[in-house]
Formats: structure tokens, sequence, C-alpha cells
């Protein structure tokens, strides 16, 4: 299961693997909370002169085993990568540390690209996350945009018609 920053949670991973023996791969919004408790992601937010010192492919990985778990313990990974900007990953399927020589190719200013070092999951992410993504996009360009003013319940209604109309148009 593949999903996006507001979904991603330890919970939900836990709940996919007891109940459905589920992998589930998200990113992460990451956040400068002081206040920590247990189930919180483990990174903070990098502030912008630390993050622009770290060269792009730059990460770091944190592993916790889940334990009371059934069938098995179940070992959930979050990942740090910076990127453009910094990204968090959750992830309980492929873990273990980044193979060598795997690179993913990013653009650099103008045309060229460059091979940037990352995980595998974070590929498998990148492979499999576009269809969201892409929805997300069309809703951005081709949706109904009004200004609803105080009458909030009309955002949704907005948003529910340039669902249906998209969804028509790829049909």
């Amino acid at each position: 299961l593949f999903t996006d920053n507001y979904y991603t949670s330890e919970a939900l991973a836990t709940h996919c693997w007891l109940s459905y023996t589920m992998f589930i791969v998200g990113t992460h919004r990451l956040t400068k909370k002081v206040s920590r408790v247990a189930t919180d992601f483990p990174f903070a937010k990098l502030s912008d002169p630390a993050l622009k010192r770290l060269r792009r492919g730059w990460m770091r990985r944190a592993v916790r085993q889940i334990r009371g778990v059934p069938r098995a313990a179940m070992t959930l990974q979050a990942i740090i990568w910076r990127d453009r900007k910094q990204v968090g990953l959750l992830s309980n399927y492929m873990i273990g540390p980044r193979n060598e020589g795997e690179t993913v190719d990013r653009r650099q200013r103008g045309r060229e690209t460059r091979a940037v070092e990352t995980h595998q999951v974070l590929k498998l992410y990148q492979k499999y996350m576009g269809g969201v993504d892409q929805s997300d996009r069309d809703t951005a360009d081709w949706g109904i945009h009004m200004e609803v003013g105080h009458r909030w319940y009309l955002s949704i209604v907005y948003w529910c018609i340039s669902k249906i109309l998209g969804n028509m148009f790829v049909m």
C-alpha cells in the first residue's frame, strides 16, 4: 500500500500488518515538533541553513521493531533523504541499508541530469505513487476554483464535482 503525507503513520502500518499482512510505504510530513512520544516519526525537520549544507542524496535511517504483533514482529523503517527538499518516508517493506550504486536521475540547473544516491524503497515509491500525484495535479490544473467565503462546505462540493468530471474524462 502506497500512501501520501496525511495517511502515513505507525498505527496504519501496524493495522495493515495485523489485519491483512500488508506492507506499507509512504511519505511522512516532517515537523519541528519538540515534544515527542514513542509513536512519532524519529526525525525532525532540519532547518534551512542545515539542509543547504547537506549534499543531494544525503540519507538517515532508523529502524524499530514493533513487538506484541501476534504473527511475527514487524520492523518499521523511517528514512529522511535530501532531494531538492527534505523527504521523510515510513516503510515496513525493503528494510535495510541502501544498496551500493542505487541511484535516481535528477535534473540539475538547465537540462543536464545527475545520478543521486537513493534507497531502493524510495525508487519503488516514486514508481508506483505516480497515479495519486497525477490525480492531484489534474485536480489542481483543471478543477473548479471559486471563492466560497464563509461557505466552507462549497469547497468540498466543488472538489467532488471536479473529481467526478475528471474521472469521466479519463474513462
